[in-house]
């Protein structure tokens, strides 16, 4: 670590030399080699439906990893976050002792990874198994926008120095490669229950616009932002672009948004190289999620005279962890133990379902996966409310469409057949494991939640059939259906205008009336995008997991009893068709929507199924 500070082109400032002989223009590679949102695919492994997915997960892409070593440039390995949570292998091992032996800090250690960002995932089960876990890793844990008010393992930077080699002059040259990392701000949102009284997120341009003077002048040469945010479709505080703006950067890595870059994700977007791979000036990439890509960003640097390094040039390329991309031994043996024990822990049987659970039509109406969720969220509410005042409202539960399509494509649903049902059918049900509360609102709260969350629907004309049903921007986990109210969803009307109607007990909701609603801490604080509703707004909270709950609510039988009555319903002031995408498996459930004229289409480009529906016209507003 030199004590100069150093400066790349980027910030225009000179800088000390270096104590290195002094060669003019002298250009050297260096490649970062870089992994994202992992998520636990560990082995590639779906444990919901107990079968393998279509690729090897992080021991597919270690294979990768060694095979773009061993060609020869000097690298570096990072993992931009979003590494401890997902599958349910991720709830398996955060409940459990942290050993050497933990399968994440095994495998990273053994592909000697020199850099770990976090990303907001990573606090979902607190910031003590994290930290359990940094201390472990030879690599460290970064960020550079949480502000932890306890000491901590995690590092707000670091310096990886490496040797680079001038196939011209044959010289070696020693450079310091600084690292940053940093939190999407809504992290204080998503994970408040877990941040509260123990720490914050900070703005992540105010953390960097600090943070890498800073660590030019410990001796950082370049430096390479981890950066958990990604490209959104118009520019927030959260997006991407706005960090890799800032002075002084050299390359990004990016991720949360489970988009790749370069590839066509980001295309018509600006400030976006989708050809090359680039940020504005700053190269980048974004490998994917679930361990579909390892990011492979080759830069070509180059010394001045006066000792200091620029990016003369880069290239950019998603390397695919495709199904034929081997698992490497030593990742697979490092990780089968814990892999063995899910599966032995997730195959234990629950009951009996005379009814199939999937939510292949989750965005089209509601569904019995639904149904049990809501009926779980309501036994934990009722029990904590009992004997108090607001034991004698109405109580409101709302649940989310998570697993359903989208960008985890057609095979990213929940299937479960009649009959036997395994404990991992609580996975698939209930896969983020939130905790449940309870908040007091308002009824016009009530509508502004409704009208959020009916916003995903593309705006539906007459004239054109073939529109798609849900915007394909928007994720599945962002609509919400409330149970307790009968409402009506009009996507022909505009964004704000699209609750026809919203009763209770068969009278209007008044927007004074007062309703408890059941949610979780995460959709509470505005999860989703949701409006974000106060702590002090919360009247409950639960100490009974979601898990736990759904798992009473399936030994009790209540599965077999739930009653058939949804709670929302399309209703058009003029019939419309549009076109759902999901599932080829859908196939065999269409009776489910046969009040929606399904017609089934051939599968497109990405192997879903496009159904068009005939959405009905309603002409009276009565639930």
């Amino acid at each position: 670590m030199k004590d100069s500070a150093n400066t790349s082109s980027r910030d225009g400032e000179a800088s000390d030399p270096l104590s290195q002989p002094s060669v003019d223009a002298a250009t050297v590679p260096l490649r970062i080699l870089a992994t994202t949102d992992v998520h636990m695919q560990l082995l590639g492994h779906d444990y919901v439906n107990d079968t393998p997915t279509e690729n090897n997960g992080f021991a597919g892409l270690a294979t990768l990893i060694k095979t773009a070593r061993a060609e020869g440039t000097p690298s570096i390995l990072v993992d931009n976050g979003d590494m401890i949570q997902g599958a349910a292998l991720g709830d398996s091992l955060a409940f459990g002792r942290v050993t050497p032996h933990h399968p994440v800090i095994a495998s990273l250690n053994a592909l000697a990874y020199d850099a770990i960002g976090i990303g907001n995932h990573d606090l979902d089960y607190g910031l003590v198994y994290l930290q359990r876990l940094a201390g472990l890793s030879r690599a460290p844990f970064l960020s550079t926008n949480l502000d932890l008010e306890a000491e901590s393992a995690i590092s707000r930077a670091t310096l990886i120095p490496c040797t680079l080699h001038d196939s011209q002059s044959g010289e070696d040259f020693a450079l310091d490669v600084g690292v940053l990392s940093v939190l999407p701000s809504h992290t204080n949102i998503w994970n408040r229950h877990n941040l509260a009284g123990k720490g914050r997120v900070t703005s992540p341009q105010d953390a960097l616009r600090k943070a890498i003077p800073q660590l030019r002048a410990q001796g950082a040469d370049i430096i390479v932002l981890l950066a958990h945010m990604g490209v959104e479709e118009t520019l927030v505080d959260d997006d991407v672009r706005n960090v890799a703006a800032l002075p002084g950067l050299d390359a990004v890595i990016a991720g949360h948004t489970h988009r790749r870059l370069p590839g066509i994700d980001h295309a018509g977007l600006p400030n976006v190289d989708v050809n090359r791979g680039a940020l504005g000036s700053c190269p980048a990439a974004m490998p994917g999620f679930n361990a579909s890509d390892l990011a492979v960003l080759d830069l070509k640097l180059t010394r001045r005279s006066d000792g200091t390094w620029r990016v003369a040039d880069y290239s950019a390329q998603l390397r695919q962890n495709a199904p034929d991309v081997p698992a490497d031994p030593e990742i697979a043996a490092l990780c089968a133990p814990a892999h063995k024990r899910a599966r032995a822990q997730l195959s234990e049987p629950l009951g009996q379902s005379k009814r199939a659970l999937h939510n292949f039509f989750s965005l089209a109406m509601p569904t019995l996966t639904g149904d049990l969720q809501a009926a779980a969220q309501r036994s934990i509410v009722l029990e904590g409310l009992a004997g108090r005042a607001e034991a004698e409202l109405p109580l409101l539960t709302v649940v989310s469409a998570h697993t359903a399509g989208g960008r985890g494509g057609p095979d990213h649903y929940l299937d479960i057949p009649a009959g036997t049902l395994y404990r991992r059918a609580l996975a698939g049900l209930a896969p983020h494991d939130n905790e449940v509360c309870a908040l007091r609102i308002t009824g016009a709260e009530l509508r502004a939640w409704l009208e959020h969350t009916a916003g995903i629907y593309t705006r539906l004309h007459p004239d054109t059939p073939d529109l798609p049903l849900v915007q394909m921007n928007r994720a599945a986990y962002h609509f919400d259906t409330i149970y307790g109210p009968r409402y009506g969803i009009d996507p022909t009307q505009p964004a704000g205008q699209r609750i026809r109607y919203l009763h209770l007990d068969g009278k209007p909701v008044r927007d004074d009336q007062a309703f408890v609603l059941a949610t979780t801490h995460y959709r509470a604080a505005g999860g989703g995008g949701g409006t974000p509703f106060g702590a002090e707004r919360v009247i409950f909270s639960a100490d009974t997991s979601m898990q736990d709950a759904m798992l009473a609510c399936l030994r009790s039988g209540i599965l077999n009893d739930l009653p058939m009555t949804p709670p929302w319903r399309f209703a058009c002031k003029t019939p419309v068709k549009a076109v759902l995408q999901t599932s080829p498996q859908a196939a065999g459930y269409l009776s489910d929507i046969a009040h929606l004229g399904p017609d089934p289409q051939p599968l497109d480009a990405e192997g879903f199924l496009p159904i068009q529906l005939a959405l009905p016209a309603l002409h009276s507003a009565t639930a």
